[in-house]
């Protein structure tokens, strides 16, 4: 996906860039940060990780299981359990059947969730962590369900240029449950960066 990425910068000329990503967008920032360091003027990764981990792995594995036994329909449905805080699901009935009707009529083919699915599985930048300079916030939540916090603390303490903001609430989409927070953060550090 970064090599793709990198082909469409490239087409539209863009010569150096912020990147930021969400958990797969963020591990599509530290392989861009690899790949061609020199574009990167500043890295936000949000709830991401550089190698796979046992609780993630679980739930990657129950998605699976529910898409390929249960279908797409059960799929989005349980994808609210994995984003958000319960008492936001519970306060946001009626968006949420929106967003799962979205969701449903426009769901991907089965084989390139499942190849995205792996490609999350497999991610592991681990041994070349300390070669990416590039100024780097990283975000986390400690109610996130799917990526345990502590991630992205390993991130922050292994790359050299690394800032670190937890927030207590959120889930693993706090930019869309609790969005002030996240914004203060991002914004926060974004005036910091040329």
């Amino acid at each position: 996906m970064a090599v793709e990425l990198l082909a469409l910068l490239d087409s539209l000329d863009i010569q150096r860039c912020h990147f930021m990503g969400h958990a797969l967008g963020g591990l599509v920032g530290l392989e861009l940060a690899l790949l061609r360091p020199e574009l990167l003027q500043s890295l936000v990764l949000i709830n991401a990780w550089s190698s796979p981990n046992p609780h993630s792995a679980r739930c990657f594995s129950v998605r699976k299981k529910l898409l390929l036994n249960s279908g797409p329909e059960a799929y989005v449905q349980a994808q609210a359990l994995f984003l958000y805080p319960a008492d936001w699901i519970a306060a946001n009935g009626p968006r949420l059947a929106d967003d799962e009707a979205h969701a449903l009529a426009h769901f991907p083919d089965t084989d390139n969730l499942l190849r995205r699915i792996h490609a999350l599985e497999t991610f592991d930048v681990e041994a070349d962590l300390t070669r990416i300079h590039t100024p780097t916030l990283l975000i986390a939540n400690r109610d996130d369900m799917l990526v345990p916090w502590q991630q992205s603390r390993h991130l922050a303490n292994a790359l050299p240029n690394a800032t670190l903001v937890v927030l207590d609430y959120g889930g693993h989409a706090s930019n869309i449950t609790d969005p002030q927070p996240f914004q203060r953060a991002l914004l926060a550090f974004l005036s910091t960066q040329p």
